[in-house]
């Protein structure tokens, strides 16, 4: 993982950068550190942030499929109301 990849979760999450140190139990310093390219990112760290994009995704999906149910739904009841 590269330290643009490391940023881009991050900021795809909406976390700045203290909630991602505080989310894998490091240190602002670090993480700032190791979005400039200056610490390697463990193995460990790698594996957190693969589940926490894992996640972002889920939940990105969820609420596309939320967003189109409510709109059909929306729909459902406008034409149920327009028929009587």
């Amino acid at each position: 993982m590269k330290a643009e990849e490391l940023k881009g979760i991050r900021m795809g999450m909406g976390m700045s950068q203290s909630e991602l140190a505080e989310y894998l139990g490091l240190t602002l310093q670090t993480v700032c550190r190791m979005e400039r390219g200056k610490t390697f990112i463990r193995r460990q760290t790698k594996l957190a942030l693969a589940g926490l994009k894992e996640r972002a995704e889920r939940s990105e999906e969820h609420t596309s499929e939320l967003q189109s149910h409510s709109f059909n739904s929306y729909a459902v009841f406008c034409l149920k109301k327009k028929i009587k």
